[in-house]
């Protein structure tokens, strides 16, 4: 059992960094938006699922180096945790889910096994023993 708590330690931990860098590359695509001359606002949909996958990405990558093993499992999880996540944030302010949220989905699960293979198959540093 305490491999399996430190599974879902390892997601939701991910899951909490994931977000807090899709909260980020949002604030900073808004600040790009809003800086140009012309707003285009067929970009934001785009931009936002960008925003969401480097963020499972990243989230997918963490819990992978903090479980160790299993790292697509890991990452898929957290793609899917993440999502949810996002949905439900969503649903607060009122946002219904459109067609697009299946192409988000897929693009976050994907992006969040990434993230976790490359998490577990990725070189850790050595610390140098005096």
């Amino acid at each position: 059992m305490d491999e399996v708590r430190k599974k879902l330690l390892s997601v939701a931990i991910g899951a909490i960094c994931g977000i807090a860098a899709v909260l980020l590359i949002a604030a900073l695509f808004s600040f790009i938006i809003v800086k140009s001359e012309s707003v285009n606002y067929s970009l934001l949909i785009p931009f936002g699922i960008v925003a969401a996958c480097i963020g499972t990405f990243g989230g997918g990558f963490i819990s992978a180096r903090i479980s160790g093993s299993a790292g697509m499992l890991i990452g898929t999880v957290n793609g899917v945790l993440m999502f949810v996540l996002l949905l439900g944030a969503g649903a607060v302010i009122g946002e219904m889910p459109e067609a697009v949220s299946l192409l988000r989905l897929v693009l976050m699960v994907l992006s969040g096994a990434i993230g976790g293979v490359v998490g577990v198959n990725g070189k850790r540093k050595r610390r140098r023993r005096i």
